[in-house]
C-alpha cells in the first residue's frame, strides 16, 4: 500500500512538473551560437531560423548598430527579457513586395497532443520609426506538423492558431498577446509573424514615412499549464502587495517577507523545469538557499491566500 502511494506522488509531481513545462525552446532568444553581426542573421539564435524571408536577431552582445538594444534600426528597444528579442515584417508597401512576410519558428521540445488544450502567451512591441511607421494587425502564431526555410517558406494562407484583431501601436512598452487552443495535430513546430495578405490585412499610419510595418517579439510561452502560460513572465510583480524580494540579483540566497504565510513557493528556470519547490512554509519570512543553481535567469512563484505572484530572479554568483 505505501509503495503504491509513493508510485502516485511520483506520478503526480511528474505530471504537475511536465504541465509547467515551457515547450518553446529559448523562449526569449537569450542562448545563441554567435553574436549577430548584420541583419537576417536568426540561424545565429540557438533553435529558432527563418521560415519566411529575412527576420532579424538582436542581441547586446552585438557591436553592430542597429541590431544592439536598445538602438535596434526599427525603433528603440530594450528586451523584455534577458539581452535578446527577434523582429519581422508584418507589411511592406514597396512596389514589388506585394504579401511580404518575414516569419520566425522554431521545432518544439515535444510534440503537441491532439485534443490537449494550450496556453500561449508572447509579448510584441512595434518598431514605429524610421521607415517602419505601419501599424497592422494579424500578428500571430501558427503549429505546423512540418518545418519551413527561405528556401520552402511557410505559406500564407489567410489562417493562423492565432491572431491579435487590433492594430498594435504602443513603441514604448511591450504588448502581451495571450489564448489558447485544442491541438488538432501533431503538431512540432511553432511559427510566428503575420500569416494573413495584404487584402486581409488592416494598417494604420503613425508617421510620414510609411513604408513598413515591423515588430519586435519576446519572452514566448506555450503549456498545458495556464496560470504557468499567462503569469510566467516579467513585469507582472505587483509591488504594491507589500512582498518583498531581495536581493535580485542574488550570489544564491534569496529572502522572502510576506503579508502572510506563503501557501507554496516555486522556483523555475527558463524553459519552466521546476528546480525548487518550498509547500510546508511555517513562517511569512522565508529564506531559499539557491546555491547550487546556476548563473542565469529564473521564475519565481509565490502563493497565498490573496494572489499568486511571478517575478524574475537573477542568479550571478
Amino acid at each position: 500500500m505505501i509503495k503504491k502511494l509513493i508510485k502516485v506522488i511520483i506520478v503526480l509531481l511528474i505530471n504537475k512538473t511536465y504541465s509547467q513545462t515551457n515547450l518553446v525552446p529559448n523562449p526569449s532568444f537569450e542562448t545563441y551560437t554567435s553574436c549577430p553581426n548584420s541583419l537576417d542573421q536568426m540561424s545565429k539564435c540557438q533553435d529558432w531560423s527563418s521560415y519566411r524571408e529575412s527576420p532579424d536577431y538582436f542581441n547586446t552582445c552585438s557591436s553592430t548598430g542597429g541590431i544592439t538594444p536598445p538602438n535596434c534600426f526599427a525603433g528603440y528597444q530594450q528586451p523584455q527579457l534577458g539581452n535578446a528579442f527577434a523582429g519581422f515584417l508584418t507589411y511592406d508597401i514597396t512596389p514589388f513586395a506585394s504579401n511580404y512576410r518575414e516569419i520566425i519558428g522554431a521545432k518544439l521540445i515535444s510534440s503537441l497532443n491532439i485534443g490537449t488544450k494550450y496556453y500561449f502567451s508572447f509579448f510584441v512591441n512595434f518598431g514605429g520609426e524610421q521607415a517602419f511607421e505601419f501599424a497592422t494587425n494579424k500578428i500571430g502564431l501558427r503549429f505546423s506538423t512540418v518545418s519551413a526555410s527561405t528556401v520552402n517558406p511557410f505559406p500564407i494562407k489567410n489562417f493562423a492558431h492565432y491572431y491579435c484583431p487590433i492594430k498594435i501601436t504602443d513603441s514604448l512598452n511591450w504588448t502581451k498577446l495571450k489564448g489558447s487552443f485544442i491541438a488538432d495535430s501533431v503538431y512540432d513546430y511553432i511559427a510566428f509573424g503575420n500569416f494573413f495578405n495584404d487584402s486581409n490585412t488592416d494598417t494604420l499610419s503613425t508617421g510620414p514615412y510609411n513604408q513598413n510595418s515591423y515588430y519586435y517579439i519576446d519572452n514566448i510561452c506555450l503549456s498545458t499549464d495556464s496560470d504557468f502560460a499567462y503569469n510566467v513572465s516579467i513585469n507582472e510583480f505587483d509591488k504594491g502587495k507589500n512582498i518583498l524580494i531581495y536581493p535580485n540579483p542574488t550570489n544564491g540566497v534569496l529572502n522572502i517577507k510576506c503579508p502572510d504565510i506563503p501557501n507554496e513557493i516555486e522556483l523555475f528556470d527558463l524553459v519552466g523545469k521546476l528546480q525548487l519547490k518550498l509547500d510546508n512554509a511555517t513562517s511569512s519570512n522565508c529564506i531559499l538557499d539557491i546555491s547550487f543553481l546556476n548563473n542565469g535567469i529564473y521564475f519565481l512563484k509565490i502563493k497565498n491566500k490573496r494572489q499568486i505572484i511571478q517575478e524574475r530572479i537573477i542568479i550571478s554568483k
